[in-house]
């Protein structure tokens, strides 16, 4: 069970022949026009865009789908305010104006998706590459590496309790274990935080990551990056013509 954990959670990366850089740009430029734009079915339309874009990528579509299904809760609670915010009974106004933020949101976990699939070390030099401080860059490094751990250690709780034959449940005693379990993992992180600092300073870290160079931009990243940011403005204005 632990190394099907293990091998979940260090997944390989996705390997995308697409410079970095730039698909920042792109996935920035994507959400800003997604963002402005107001006919639902355009959006839409872009989102159906932003999918082919990655299939032709060659990102696995589950990839696609754990993401936002990882999102799907917030998305639902936020579409469920927007809805009864004139009160009862819902307005059209506030089914449109839900359905339209609803479908911004989907868009745009689908067009971020081409920046959060590569491995820490394509982030990190293409970081520093930017001009990112090395504070940062550190700081996104740690994060990144112990996001991972935590990851893991929930995934042990969870088989520990289930092994208990614990049931989650709305009361009093789930409450009590939720929280002792909380308690008990933010007191063992504090003291793990301790030994980590202790350990990396008599390795001699300075606070500051290294990082190679990042790779050259060629002409096929930069041809690909203005044929989809073209897209995307094109869509913006032939929404603003409609």
């Amino acid at each position: 069970m632990s190394a099907i954990h293990d091998h979940r959670v260090n997944a390989k990366p996705i390997l995308i022949n697409w410079d970095l850089r730039l698909r920042f740009l792109v996935a920035f430029v994507w959400v800003l026009c997604v963002g402005i734009m107001e006919n639902t079915y355009i959006i839409l339309l872009a989102g159906v865009i932003a999918i082919a874009i990655l299939l032709l990528l060659k990102v696995p579509v589950m990839c696609l789908f754990k993401r936002i299904f990882i999102i799907t809760p917030f998305i639902l609670i936020t579409f469920l305010t927007l809805l009864i915010s004139d009160g009862f009974p819902i307005t059209a106004d506030a089914f449109e104006f839900s359905i339209l933020i609803l479908c911004r949101v989907l868009t745009s976990v689908i067009v971020i998706t081409i920046v959060s699939v590569d491995d820490i070390k394509n982030y990190l030099d293409s970081f520093a590459s930017m001009g990112l401080s090395s504070a940062l860059i550190s700081t996104l490094f740690l994060a990144q590496r112990y996001v991972h751990l935590l990851n893991k250690e929930l995934s042990s709780l969870r088989d520990a309790l289930s092994s208990r034959l614990f049931k989650a449940k709305f009361g009093i005693r789930s409450m009590k274990i939720y929280g002792q379990i909380v308690g008990g993992m933010t007191v063992k992180a504090i003291d793990r935080s301790g030994h980590i600092q202790h350990a990396m300073m008599s390795r001699g870290f300075d606070g500051r990551v290294r990082t190679d160079k990042a790779p050259a931009i060629n002409i096929s990243d930069l041809f690909k990056s203005i044929a989809a940011m073209g897209t995307i403005i094109f869509l913006v204005f032939v929404e603003r013509g409609l």
